[in-house]
């Protein structure tokens, strides 16, 4: 894909928060095929490298919420039914709150290590003697990382110029565009054929399915991801090029 083979040697976030981001959806979706203590595990520690890699790796979050409600308005081969249905679903709502837990605490742990020896003065209004340095310390790892995000999101307004029009902020074409114009056009081709064949395999007088048996949940996973990664990053007022658009890319390719 020509956005990794640009940006994939270069020190940057989005390359790792593309493949971090693919390895939770689908380790997510192992968790409510499987729903095992190994599942937990592996989806709490691949959700700990997506959201350590960059801060827009919150937005998986909303594709956990949304992913059982699609389960249960569109059920999926493999998924239990009534009456079984609603304990298997509460225990994969109770499974992923624990993945997420986990996750949250592993990430507490990595930045309290990386900010060990970085002063607390950002807390100071709490006071001077040890009690109070102590809670400073304890909180700093705390309102480091979600300081980052609150300044990611406040950074994220920014100025776009597209075809000799200028715009305050983004706008919803900017990705679309950016990635229609500077894709190979063999890139491009793939995407338009891809497609054509999905559309004629899902309402042409022959149905088939390119998704293997067993795949469903992750296939269900990947495109939920996708969608709604791709609306937020449609309504975004963000101008980051084409390396902030290549979550979405990564989930379509595969």
């Amino acid at each position: 894909m020509p956005a990794f083979l640009a940006f994939g040697p270069l020190v940057l976030t989005d390359t790792a928060v593309a493949l971090f981001s693919m390895v939770a959806l689908w380790s997510f979706a192992t968790l409510w095929r499987d729903q095992s203590r190994r599942a937990t595990r592996l989806f709490a520690l691949a959700l700990t490298l997506a959201l350590l890699s960059k801060f827009s790796a919150g937005l998986l979050l909303f594709v956990f919420a949304a992913y059982p409600f699609v389960l249960r308005w569109l059920p999926l081969a493999g998924q239990p039914t009534a009456p079984e249905f609603r304990a298997w679903w509460r225990r994969g709502w109770r499974l992923t709150g624990k993945a997420v837990l986990a996750s949250a605490l592993l990430i507490y742990g990595v930045e309290f290590a990386l900010s060990w020896n970085q002063p607390t003065d950002l807390l100071k209004m709490i006071g001077s003697g040890w009690a109070a340095l102590a809670l400073r310390r304890l909180l700093l790892p705390l309102v480091t990382y979600l300081g980052g995000v609150v300044m990611f999101a406040m950074g994220s307004v920014r100025p776009a110029y597209l075809f000799g029009h200028a715009y305050p902020h983004g706008v919803w074409f900017f990705f679309p565009m950016v990635t229609l114009l500077k894709s190979t056009l063999a890139f491009v081709a793939a995407l338009a054929l891809s497609l054509a064949v999905a559309l004629a395999g899902r309402f042409g007088r022959t149905r088939v399915t390119a998704v293997r048996a067993g795949m469903e949940f992750h296939w269900r996973a990947v495109w939920l991801g996708m969608a709604i990664i791709t609306f937020v990053c449609l309504i975004s007022p963000m101008t980051i090029s084409i390396r902030h658009f290549t979550v979405p890319l990564a989930r379509h390719r595969s």
